[in-house]
């Protein structure tokens, strides 16, 4: 993934979608908001880059409204769950210890046993899950080999979790 300038102080993340060379993935800042003439200028360097399609990691409401101007539509929506805390929270029943991030492939297996190929994490992109954020935890089952892993991460007032048992 590489920062691309679309505008004047205005950056995106852009690198190929898991995988799949010809679609580009974009990541927008979540302190910038970008308008349809920034989504112009980087469809246009994509085009230049040989892309054929894109695709955008999850956007809130305010953050599609250009791009749903600019020609993209609707893949898919997040679910947000939620969950009183006044309550007993059920014991885990799967024991996690840390894991290294030099030694991945056991990750990339587990993603690649739950995900079809387009929802397949790649070296490239659990790298950039794991650097998303300043704060940060990998960890896997305590089995060998591990059978799940979770991933979290906080930047001020966002979080991030991936978890695949």
């Amino acid at each position: 993934m590489k920062n691309v300038f679309i505008g004047p102080e205005r950056v995106v993340r852009i690198g190929p979608w898991r995988g799949h060379p010809d679609t580009a993935f974009i990541v927008t800042y979540q302190h910038e908001l970008i308008d349809a003439e920034d989504i112009k200028k980087l469809i246009d360097q994509l085009e230049q880059q040989r892309y054929r399609r894109a695709i955008t990691a999850a956007l809130a409401p305010l953050e599609q409204e250009p791009f749903i101007a600019s020609g993209f539509e609707p893949l898919q929506e997040l679910v947000l769950m939620k969950r009183a805390l006044n309550s007993t929270v059920p014991r885990a029943q799967h024991r996690l210890r840390r894991h290294f991030r030099k030694k991945i492939d056991d990750v990339l297996a587990i993603d690649a046993a739950a995900f079809d190929s387009f929802w397949r994490i790649d070296a490239i992109g659990l790298r950039e899950a794991i650097n998303s954020t300043p704060k940060r935890n990998l960890r896997v089952t305590t089995h060998l080999p591990p059978i799940g892993y979770a991933l979290s991460g906080v930047a001020r007032d966002r979080a991030l979790s991936l978890i695949h048992i």
